[in-house]
């Protein structure tokens, strides 16, 4: 979704039918619909993240995400576990392959995107941490 120019030019230079990029949308209604046709979060971003939204996004809806070391490195975070980090366009390719080949594969790295997000995006879960250390602060300063 979305896609930056140079990554359509590289698409279209390998010529395989099996690239699609669908238009940027700031509709989370869209962005919902569109992580649920996919597998796999497949992450590209050059300069990486600090704590990305979009992979937030992707991880509540089960889908384990593949990306690279990067100048901001919080992204790592965020997947451990339930992603992979490769060094390589050739072990971007073999980890997308895994997912493909061996559906246990995709089954179980889906079900630990899910927990992830559970245990740490969760608006219920993140209320919770937030009032845990709110109570905590409130008890040191009495």
């Amino acid at each position: 979704m979305g896609g930056a120019k140079r990554h359509r030019q590289l698409a279209k230079s390998t010529g395989s039918p099996n690239i699609k990029f669908v238009e940027f949308s700031s509709s989370p209604d869209m962005i919902h619909r569109f992580l649920e046709t996919i597998d796999v979060f497949a992450h590209a971003r050059s300069d990486g993240e600090v704590c990305s939204a979009a992979i937030i996004e992707a991880l509540y809806h089960g889908k384990p995400v593949i990306s690279h070391p990067a100048l901001n490195m919080g992204h790592a975070d965020q997947i451990e576990g339930c992603g992979k980090m490769v060094h390589t366009h050739e072990e971007y390719v073999k980890e997308m392959a895994a997912f493909e080949e061996n559906p246990n594969y995709l089954l179980e790295m889906s079900l630990k995107a899910r927990k992830k997000y559970n245990g740490n995006y969760r608006y219920e879960t993140v209320k919770g941490k937030i009032l845990d250390t709110y109570y905590e602060i409130c008890n040191k300063t009495q």
